[in-house]
């Protein structure tokens, strides 16, 4: 599927404009109609900030590309297609609503039942070809961080998922789609070699060590003096599997 989005701009999402017309797939065109609203005029990129639902716009979205050319007498134009972004400073509707349609198209929960492939890199010594078929999509929010835990069939994985690796996989309801992931590896269960004594039962720390960041643990039982079980309640992201990890408020 391509995706064509046209507000004095014209920018597209998945297959290029070629592959449409040679495999025939389905086209759908937005067209925003105005004058100065529709480039945004009188915005600022530097005013995102201040408004949680279009953080991160004044970056290039780099799985949309388009090309345009806005002016009269001096025109600005792009040459060519480029990564969207702001054009001269300015937030256009279009950076928004291509987001979102993206988003929408190339939601990893439509894996679901469908095989995911991370490419052999013949430049790297870690990464290699891994494949699995996902049972499952699961989303959460930590925070302001949105968190996609992709659950795979444990007997039909092969090879072995690399952290910061691109997996992809069809959508499953348009084969025309391919929706693309990267792999972060995160905290799933802890094995606990030091007990600690000062900890209660309900307590929640941050914990610190190893390669990753971000997770926090709540102490679930306390068997005799120590810590006996504990509850994941942030994944973090970027530990690996072996990791000596200590809580931040306390011995554990």
């Amino acid at each position: 599927m391509v995706i064509i989005i046209i507000s004095l701009l014209l920018f597209f999402s998945g297959l290029s404009i070629g592959n449409a017309a040679e495999k025939d797939v389905t086209l759908r065109v937005f067209i925003f109609a105005g004058q100065s609203n529709m480039v945004g005029s009188d915005s600022k990129v530097r005013d995102i900030k201040n408004f949680p639902p279009f953080l991160g716009l004044d970056k290039p979205q780099k799985n949309i590309k388009f090309s345009y050319l806005i002016g009269r007498e001096n025109k600005t134009a792009s040459n060519g297609w480029i990564d969207l972004q702001p054009v001269n400073n300015t937030v256009g509707p279009e950076l928004s609503f291509a987001r979102k349609v993206s988003q929408s198209v190339n939601d990893p929960i439509f894996l679901t039942g469908q095989v995911i492939t991370q490419a052999n890199d013949p430049s790297s010594t870690t990464i290699n070809k891994a494949t699995a078929i996902v049972e499952n999509v699961l989303k959460f929010t930590e925070g302001s961080v949105q968190i996609i835990e992709i659950v795979l069939n444990q007997e039909t994985i092969s090879g072995t998922f690399v952290n910061g690796a691109e997996v992809t996989g069809i959508k499953n309801d348009d084969e025309d789609v391919t929706i693309g992931v990267t792999v972060s590896q995160c905290l799933s269960t802890a094995v606990i070699t030091n007990n600690g004594n000062t900890l209660t039962v309900g307590d929640e720390a941050t914990i610190s060590g190893g390669a990753g960041a971000g997770a926090r643990v709540q102490i679930q039982d306390i068997s005799g003096a120590g810590v006996s079980e504990v509850i994941v309640n942030a994944v973090g992201q970027n530990f690996e599997e072996g990791d000596t990890l200590t809580f931040s408020s306390g011995t554990a």
